[in-house]
């Protein structure tokens, strides 16, 4: 009986420190920094289409790099209220493609939504739409404009009659989206293509 009694301690015992692990080193990790873009830019111009209103065009570049970028675009009322965004990856846009680094991206970005090197600012100034013509513009035409699918020629040449104000900005390498300002919203009317 004494015997039992002595053996059964000893085998928990050994039971116990056969099941701690041994040789285990606990160390403390750092969790992971925040990652951080090395092109993270922001420019903001002013758009006063007429003398009654203004808008804030901002446009915004974030990512690892300036080559993985994306742009935002995002155009403003008054009041704060969003009338546009529009996203793509920056090296789908000329004058953005080869920004190096964030500095270069912001002047790029400010220099992509500035309405003074906007050509088409008014809708008047659009290519004329003669009745009978498959698009608006000469044939051949250097700069060729590709209306929206929902625009017939009728409209199309009411709305150059209205001159309402346009923003247009470069949505390729290859042409603009122009942008047409009607009761207080931004809608796409169609886009210009770049010769070549």
């Amino acid at each position: 009986m004494l015997r039992s009694s002595l053996i059964a301690p000893i085998g928990f015992a050994l039971l116990l420190c056969a099941c701690e692990p041994q040789g285990l080193e606990i160390t403390e990790v750092a969790p992971p920094a925040a990652a951080t873009s090395s092109c993270d830019a922001r420019a903001e111009k002013p758009w006063a289409p007429d003398a009654a209103r203004t808008f804030t065009a901002e446009a915004i570049a974030f990512g690892p790099d300036c080559a993985k970028a994306v742009v935002t675009l995002v155009v403003r009322s008054s009041d704060g209220a969003p009338v546009l965004a529009w996203s793509a990856s920056a090296q789908d846009i000329i004058g953005l493609y080869d920004a190096a680094d964030a500095a270069a991206m912001k002047a790029a970005l400010a220099d992509w939504i500035d309405p003074a090197n906007n050509t088409l600012d008014a809708a008047s100034s659009l290519p004329a739409w003669t009745q009978g013509r498959a698009a608006p513009g000469a044939e051949g035409e250097e700069f060729p404009f590709h209306p929206e699918s929902w625009l017939d020629q009728p409209t199309y040449e009411q709305i150059r009659k209205e001159n309402a104000p346009l923003f247009a900005f470069a949505q390729g390498r290859e042409s603009l989206a122009v942008y047409l300002l009607r009761g207080g919203q931004l809608e796409p009317i169609g886009v210009q293509q770049f010769p070549g």
